[in-house]
């Protein structure tokens, strides 16, 4: 059964967000199909997927095989971690909503026009 709502079992983990955020914008700099990535790493389009929206978890092996094909540091992936104050929001309900709608968005386009309009409307320091 496919719940399209989100609840409370849906929790994200905002690491596994923000390690698939920063291996989608490192494979797009190197020119590299989300297709031809999954296709490389031997596993379907649609769990790769999963894996650059953070709702599937990267196994090492997989996370270490992605920096391999992208020539980069493995700890390149983890640049952007929240900390702190930070990763204290993302711990709230209303944050773990958004998130899991955001994740749900199919549309690359969409989301990226998503994400620059919250940051316009956001009073940014």
């Amino acid at each position: 059964m496919t719940n399209n709502n989100y609840n409370a079992s849906h929790k994200l983990d905002i690491i596994n967000i923000c390690i698939g955020e920063n291996i989608r914008k490192k494979r797009i700099n190197a020119g590299i199909s989300a297709e031809k990535m999954a296709k490389i790493l031997k596993i379907s389009i649609r769990l790769y997927h999963k894996y650059e929206k953070g709702t599937s978890e990267i196994p090492h092996n997989i996370l270490w095989n992605i920096a391999t094909v992208l020539a980069q540091d493995i700890n390149h992936f983890f640049e952007t971690l929240p900390e702190g104050r930070e990763l204290r929001l993302f711990a709230k309900e209303e944050a773990q909503q958004l998130l899991w709608c955001f994740s749900h968005i199919s549309n690359q386009t969409s989301c990226d026009n998503l994400s620059k309009l919250i940051k316009e409307m956001a009073v940014m320091p």
